[in-house]
């Protein structure tokens, strides 16, 4: 996988913004919010796409209101993994020319 602090800060800032358009929505209370935040601190730091991957389904199947955010994060998992896919196989066809 890529850098993943980098990956890190982007599920950060997509975890407020989730948090906001749900508390703005009503769809979350302000003493839930505090509480899925502070559970999702406690996720910090990822070491890998798959550790990512086993906390933010953990922490989603405690606060289901957040699954929009775990499709987010799922998704930038695939792009990268894509991303690096498309790297290799680069490499791969410019070592064959």
């Amino acid at each position: 996988m890529g850098d993943i602090r980098t990956l890190t800060k982007r599920i950060e800032i997509d975890f407020l913004k989730t948090i906001s358009d749900l508390l703005r929505s009503g769809k979350i209370t302000m003493p839930r919010s505090k509480e899925a935040a502070k559970t999702f601190l406690s996720l910090l730091p990822f070491s890998s796409d798959e550790d990512i991957r086993h906390k933010i389904k953990s922490f989603v199947d405690r606060y289901r209101e957040m699954e929009k955010f775990q499709e987010l994060v799922l998704s930038y998992i695939d792009k990268e993994k894509t991303g690096e896919l498309l790297d290799k196989l680069r490499l791969y066809i410019n070592k064959s020319d």
